[in-house]
């Protein structure tokens, strides 16, 4: 069986760099939340400090991936479809958590405590931020393709 997933040199190159990013970003990211938590003793939910330790290194990645050029292979077209559902998810996930803190369903501090609205915000900002990235860097290609 042929793979068509089929990435050129510079794409394989940059993925693995993109790759390289995402990981040295959890391990920062896990220690700027154990800064926050223990040594600051900024109380933060358990569910949001998963969300935040999950959503940032998967968002740099994402965001060298697509400013690379190496998001998308040779042969793809249907990054901008999976990339705006990506991006209306965040929106969407944004608007209802905004919303049930607004109506006061939930509360952002809970009694000294940043709760799970706190991920919540920060994986919709994650989702939006790569859609964002992804839509602007096409417009950019489709620019520099056009003057070409």
């Amino acid at each position: 069986m042929r793979n068509k997933c089929q990435f050129d040199e510079k794409q394989i190159l940059d993925r693995g760099k993109a790759f390289q990013a995402g990981f040295l970003a959890a391990i920062i990211t896990t220690c700027a939340t154990y800064f926050l938590t223990d040594v600051c003793r900024v109380s933060i939910a358990s569910f949001s400090l998963f969300l935040i330790s999950l959503w940032i290194p998967i968002t740099v990645c994402f965001i060298l991936l697509i400013t690379k050029d190496a998001y998308e292979n040779v042969n793809s077209s249907i990054g901008k479809t999976i990339l705006s559902i990506y991006g209306l998810a965040g929106l969407f996930i944004l608007g209802s958590t905004l919303f049930s803190i607004f109506v006061g369903k939930e509360h952002f501090l809970k009694n000294g405590t940043f709760s799970d609205s706190l991920g919540h915000i920060v994986t919709a900002i994650c989702m939006i931020t790569t859609c964002v990235t992804y839509w602007v860097k096409r417009c950019i290609n489709a620019r520099k393709y056009r003057d070409e």
